[in-house]
């Protein structure tokens, strides 16, 4: 599936390239459905969410984005407990 592309990208590709997946993962969280979520998580779509927050990197626009997502995970996880 596309998601999961996009998941592999963020995982696995050169830094540059995997910032733009995890920006669209960044997205997906942020601007989509509930269900966008919550097919996300179960596909590991929040492990390169969480790896851009662990680096030493300085680009605070990408960890906000980041940030943002996994509280919106959060929020998701937390309505449908």
């Amino acid at each position: 599936s596309l998601m999961a592309n996009v998941i592999k990208v963020a995982s696995t590709a050169e830094f540059e390239v995997k910032k733009e997946a995890i920006w669209t993962l960044s997205n997906i969280c942020t601007t989509g459905s509930d269900e966008h979520v919550r097919a996300l998580v179960p596909m590991q779509g929040l492990e390169p969410l969480s790896d851009i927050l662990g680096l030493n990197y300085s680009d605070e626009a990408i960890l906000n984005a980041a940030l943002d997502a996994v509280e919106r995970v959060l929020d998701v996880g937390e309505r449908y407990k």
